[in-house]
């Protein structure tokens, strides 16, 4: 189950994943990762895991969700579904 969005650029290569952060903190007090090739999450990841393979499509693109999250691969959502910007801090 992707609980997030995949969103990519615009030659179709991966950008980042859309989340909220309840969904975030579940994944990451789980051990979980993400799947950066069909967004599918992963268990029994390290926060620091690299190309792991992934169960739902192969391919060894599963990260660990705190990895992701300081690559900037991670965006937030807002209880409305829009992403949250560092002027949103401020």
């Amino acid at each position: 189950m992707a609980p997030t969005n995949r969103i990519t650029n615009p030659d179709g290569s991966f950008r980042c994943f859309q989340m909220d952060e309840d969904v975030f903190t579940k994944l990451s007090n789980n051990d979980g990762g993400i799947c950066t090739d069909c967004g599918e999450t992963a268990s029994n990841v390290e926060s620091d895991a690299r190309k792991y393979r992934c169960a739902a499509c192969g391919a060894h693109r599963v990260y660990g969700a705190e990895l992701l999250l300081v690559a900037g691969r991670i965006e937030f959502l807002d209880e409305c579904g829009s992403a949250i910007t560092e002027d949103d801090d401020a």
